[in-house]
């Protein structure tokens, strides 16, 4: 009888999973949160045994957020429920920690299948990605692209969803000259030269939301 915590910056995805969960008697759906901090804040206070995170959310993306959930309790159990099926955000996401990882158009009972199976100390993943995962265990893949650190994603986040240096550095508790430094490191690794190129980075890649 999982107790479980929604993620997502929808209120009527958010309301649509929580109908599709109240399907199967067991699952009790213990708080809802439209973006990443407020995520991370309710699962310290309702302790949930499973956090269903969506990837792009306003304040810290589902990456960055299941990171932070596996750090703060190894054992709580994290499913990236997602539309993207591109290959960054499926090893990013295992990467981050995640047991396991379902597409949108999943049906109700694949839902149902991998909250059962992170619950008994299982992975899941979603047939439509699950090829992703098996060539990049085989060495089938390409050459990784290139990573950003949590500090460079947090910080990328933040100034592609509007906030100045200042703002940013308020934040995150550094300062203002550290997040221009952190901005020129940022472009400089990804080859990108202007903050237009940087929010299309940041939206392609799930860092950020705008709306």
């Amino acid at each position: 009888m999982p107790t479980i915590l929604l993620a997502d910056d929808h209120r009527i995805v958010r309301q649509g999973i929580r109908l599709t969960l109240e399907q199967f008697p067991g699952n009790t759906v213990v708080a809802e949160a439209e973006n990443g901090l407020d995520a991370l804040e309710m699962a310290s206070v309702h302790n949930p045994d499973v956090v269903l995170v969506d990837i792009a959310m306003p304040g810290m993306n589902g990456i960055d957020l299941t990171r932070a959930l596996c750090a703060a309790d190894s054992r709580r159990k994290v499913i990236i429920l997602s539309m993207h099926t591109e290959k960054r955000f499926v090893l990013d996401a295992f990467a981050a920690g995640a047991a396991g990882y379902v597409v949108k158009t999943a049906t109700p009972e694949q839902l149902r299948s991998a909250i059962t199976a992170v619950c008994q100390g299982q992975s899941y993943i979603s047939p439509e990605v699950s090829g992703i995962v098996l060539q990049e265990m085989t060495g089938a893949s390409a050459a990784p692209p290139t990573r950003l650190t949590t500090r460079e994603r947090q910080i990328l986040q933040l100034l592609t969803e509007g906030r100045n240096a200042k703002e940013a550095a308020s934040e995150l508790g550094i300062s203002d000259k550290t997040v221009h430094a952190f901005r020129a490191q940022i472009m400089r690794k990804l080859d990108l030269h202007s903050m237009a190129e940087l929010t299309k980075f940041a939206i392609r890649n799930g860092i950020t939301t705008l709306e």
